[in-house]
């Protein structure tokens, strides 16, 4: 039992996108990941196609602007209704925010967000 509740890492890529998708998992947690997506690899990172099991949730953090923003050499940030959109297919459940910082010149706000399948 312990052996198949183990944590399933990997780096994203085809293959193991693949496999985690085909693992139907109950939970799906993302952390620091999302902030450092490159808009040209948002597609790639298709947490929706992880959390393909009926009932599954999803917990990731990320970083919410007015607009899609560049803050750092690695961070992005987008507006809350960019995940909403993309998880589409997921139900959205919450949203907990940090207080608003200044970086960059760009007003961020750090987020924990859930979906459910």
């Amino acid at each position: 039992m312990i052996a198949q509740k183990t944590l399933h890492l990997a780096v994203i890529d085809a293959a193991s996108l693949d496999a985690a998708e085909a693992f139907e998992a109950d939970f799906i947690y993302s952390n620091v990941v999302c902030v450092h997506v490159h808009p040209d690899e948002i597609e790639a990172y298709n947490l929706a196609r992880l959390t393909r099991k009926p009932g599954a949730r999803l917990i990731f953090n990320a970083t919410l602007s007015q607009r899609p923003v560049r803050y750092a050499f690695d961070g992005w940030a987008w507006p809350l209704e960019f995940y909403k959109d993309s998880l589409g297919a997921l139900k959205f459940v919450r949203a907990t925010t940090s207080p608003p910082q200044a970086r960059d010149g760009h007003e961020i706000t750090p987020v924990d967000l859930e979906f459910h399948r």
